[in-house]
C-alpha cells in the first residue's frame, strides 16, 4: 500500500532534462522490444511540450519521484492519447483520471488511446468510461534476402500489382474506408471514418515519418477494374534493417481471392531484396483471420499494444 498519494502534475511545467530523460528512455524500450527507432520521428515531442503545445502529466509520490506519465493531443476533434507509462494501477488511474479530465477530454468529438504494452487496469479504467479496448499483438518475422524472385506486374489474369505512386492517395483513402466498414475491431485510425479521415491518415503515412519512413518498392497497389488492395511498408529502423507493415488492405468486392497473401508476400520479398532483415506489424487479437495468415508467414509476437477508442 503507497504511504502517500499520488500526485499528477502538468508535464509542461517540469524541466526539459526530466522530460528529455522519460523520453529516451521510453525509446530505448521501443527499440529494444519492437525493433523501432523513434528519434526522428519523437524529435517534435520536446519542441511542442516546451511550448506548452502538447498537454501531459508526470505522476508523483510525496518524495516527489516520477512514477508514471502521459502525453496526448487534440487532432482533427478527437484526443489521441500516445502514451502512457507507469507500472502499478494506482498510477494508471491516477493518470487516466486526469486525462479524462482535461480540456482536450471535453472538447473532443472521440478518443483514440494507444499504448504500449498493457499497463495494469488500464483497459478495465477505460472500458468502465466508455470505451472500446481491444489488445492489438505486435508481430516480427525474418526476411530472406533472394528468398524467391522479384516479381513485377500482374498477378494472374484479373489484378495487377504495381507500385505505389504519389496520386494513390486519395484511392486507397477510398479502399481503406471500404475494407474497414465492416470490421468490428477497436481501430487507432480515421475515428470517425469520415472521408477526410480517411485521407488525412493516408497521407500521414506516406508523407510523414510518425509510422516510418515510406518504402516505395514494398508499398503496393492492386487494381482490377478499380483499386482491390493495398500494402504500405516503411522502414522503422534503417540500421538494423527494420521494416514495418503500416497498412494491408484488401476491398470488400476482391475477398476470398487471396490478394492479402499475394500483397504481403510481395512487400515481406522488396523488403528482402532492400536489404532489410525483418518486418512488423500490428493485429487486432480478435482478429482471426489476419492472425492466421500472418502465422503462416513467419510472424510472431514480440509485444502488445492497448487499443481504445470511442
Amino acid at each position: 500500500m503507497r504511504a502517500t498519494a499520488v500526485v499528477c502534475d502538468d508535464w509542461r511545467n517540469a524541466p526539459a532534462a526530466e522530460t528529455c530523460a522519460l523520453l529516451e528512455a521510453e525509446g530505448r524500450l521501443w527499440r529494444r522490444d519492437f525493433g523501432w527507432d523513434v528519434r526522428r520521428s519523437w524529435r517534435v515531442i520536446e519542441p511542442a511540450r516546451a511550448s506548452g503545445a502538447l498537454p501531459g502529466f508526470i505522476a508523483r509520490d510525496g518524495r516527489d519521484r516520477v512514477l508514471g506519465w502521459t502525453w496526448f493531443l487534440q487532432h482533427r476533434g478527437a484526443m489521441q492519447v500516445a502514451a502512457l507509462v507507469a507500472d502499478e494501477s494506482d498510477v494508471v488511474e491516477a493518470l487516466v483520471e486526469n486525462v479524462l479530465a482535461s480540456e482536450q477530454a471535453h472538447t473532443s468529438t472521440a478518443q483514440v488511446w494507444s499504448v504500449r504494452g498493457t499497463p495494469p487496469s488500464l483497459a478495465e479504467r477505460l472500458s468502465a468510461s466508455g470505451l472500446r479496448v481491444e489488445p492489438y499483438l505486435y508481430l516480427t518475422a525474418e526476411l530472406t534476402a533472394g528468398k524467391g524472385p522479384r516479381v513485377q506486374g500482374s498477378e494472374g489474369a484479373r489484378v495487377h500489382i504495381r507500385e505505389w505512386r504519389a496520386p494513390d492517395q486519395a484511392a486507397a483513402a477510398r479502399l481503406l474506408a471500404d475494407a474497414y466498414r465492416s470490421a468490428d475491431h477497436v481501430r487507432a485510425f480515421a475515428p470517425d471514418g469520415s472521408d477526410e479521415s480517411w485521407l488525412a491518415y493516408v497521407r500521414a503515412l506516406v508523407q510523414t515519418d510518425g509510422c516510418g519512413t515510406l518504402l516505395p518498392s514494398a508499398t503496393l497497389m492492386a487494381e482490377s477494374d478499380g483499386p482491390a488492395g493495398a500494402a504500405v511498408t516503411t522502414v522503422i529502423d534503417r540500421e538494423r534493417g527494420v521494416a514495418h507493415l503500416a497498412q494491408i488492405a484488401v476491398s470488400s468486392r476482391a475477398r476470398g481471392q487471396g490478394l492479402a497473401r499475394t500483397l504481403l508476400r510481395r512487400a515481406m520479398n522488396e523488403c528482402a531484396h532492400a536489404g532489410l532483415s525483418s518486418m512488423t506489424l500490428l493485429v487486432a487479437e480478435g482478429n482471426s483471420s489476419a492472425r492466421h495468415l500472418y502465422d503462416t508467414h513467419g510472424f510472431q509476437r514480440t509485444g502488445t499494444f492497448t487499443i481504445a477508442a470511442t
